[in-house]
């Protein structure tokens, strides 16, 4: 298993963390915790607009619990890649 690199600052700056990244233990190694965010690379930004716009309209329900996505500061699901 490859560790990914931390996210850059601009990508920090781009979704408000304001905290160190840390990588999170476990699965690939591509998983960065950055104060209550979790930043990770997209492969496929088609995919993760896709995933993300699903997500985020998921109503809530009581037992059932999914991450939801936060947007970049211009709105958009990915930043510098």
């Amino acid at each position: 298993m490859t560790q990914s690199p931390a996210p850059p600052t601009s990508v920090l700056r781009a979704f408000g963390a304001t905290e160190a990244p840390v990588l999170l233990p476990g699965g690939p190694g591509s998983a960065w915790l950055s104060g209550e965010l979790v930043l990770k690379p997209t492969a496929l930004p088609q995919e993760t607009v896709w995933r993300a716009g699903v997500l985020c309209h998921l109503p809530e329900v009581t037992g059932f619990r999914v991450a939801r996505p936060v947007p970049s500061a211009d709105g958009s699901w990915a930043a510098h890649g």
